[in-house]
């Protein structure tokens, strides 16, 4: 085992439960197990790739997948018939005044065209930290799956994807 979390009293009040542990660069499986009240358990298996994107001096997280609630970003695993979804990066590095080119990318596939493109919104979120979030509409997709891209770069310079995979069901 590389690292574990086990979520406290609290943490499993609020909706989502989301845990953090960390984990040096490399391929991992990460296995959720669960209890709920009445007894009843479960175990999910996802295998990861933790690994740290970079474009020019910025280092890029994940692209996250969720919803605007009560001003606050909340992940989201599956939509439905929500208008839009909110994409959320996290990146660090880099200096105030830094030029950066963004872009969020909905497709049918990897490498498609995209359906729709907005530009993200990046706000400095303390030393060294900035958050881009994006909001790219999806009321009218069809149930399936798509391709959210993420592009980053500096102004000038080719852009760096970040990609995941949203679900639209019924």
């Amino acid at each position: 085992m590389a690292s574990s979390w086990v979520a406290t009293a609290e943490e499993l009040q609020r909706s989502p439960v989301i845990g953090a542990m960390p984990a040096a660069i490399g391929a991992y499986r990460l296995r959720v197990a669960a209890i709920d009240t009445t007894g009843r358990s479960g175990t999910v298996d996802y295998d990861l790739e933790a690994e740290v994107v970079r474009t020019g001096p910025l280092r890029l997280s994940s692209l996250i997948l969720g919803l605007s609630r009560e001003g606050r970003f909340s992940p989201k695993l599956r939509f439905t018939t929500e208008p839009v979804a909110i994409g959320y990066l996290e990146m660090y590095g880099g200096s105030p005044g830094l030029k950066i080119s963004s872009a969020l990318e909905i497709a049918r596939t990897l490498n498609g065209p995209p359906l729709a493109a907005v530009p993200f919104a990046i706000e400095s979120a303390g030393a060294d930290r900035y958050v881009a979030t994006g909001a790219i509409p999806i009321g009218t997709l069809e149930p399936g799956d798509y391709v959210v891209r993420a592009l980053i770069g500096l102004e000038g310079q080719a852009l760096t994807r970040v990609v995941r995979t949203l679900r639209k069901a019924r």
